[in-house]
């Protein structure tokens, strides 16, 4: 971020347009713009960066079957990025059936059908009658 007089600091209200902003939820009162990201980092396996923004404890760590998962927000131009422990993650509702990826044999598991031809080979190009 530049301070120079004259140069626009990014802000939530008033971004450069079509430039998003980034604010993380580890560090409180700053907003970066993309280029600047790297300064919301925290040091790698330090008790900041394995401590929940949600409930404020401290994961064990991954190895150990207790991380954070990041998450992150975008609302308009601005994108806020969190890490909480497994108790604090966010419950996400059932896809359901529409979300599900179908094969074209309905009625048989994927695999164990024929793919049919469909018409003869010149025929269904528009490339007229076999010679």
């Amino acid at each position: 971020m530049d301070r120079r007089p004259g140069v626009d600091v990014p802000a939530p209200t008033r971004p450069a347009p079509a430039a998003p902003v980034v604010a993380a939820a580890w560090k409180p009162g700053l907003i970066v713009c993309h280029a600047c990201t790297y300064l919301t980092a925290l040091p790698r396996g330090s008790d900041r960066d394995r401590t929940c923004d949600a409930c404020g404890r401290v994961c064990a760590g991954v190895e150990h079957g207790d991380g954070i998962h990041p998450g992150m927000v975008q609302l308009g131009p601005l994108v806020y990025q969190y890490g909480v422990c497994g108790d604090c993650k966010p419950i996400t509702a059932d896809p359901g059936p529409l979300s599900a990826t179908q094969t074209a044999e309905q009625d048989r598991p994927r695999g164990t059908g024929r793919a049919r031809p469909r018409g003869r080979r010149g025929r269904g190009r528009g490339k007229g009658p076999r010679r």
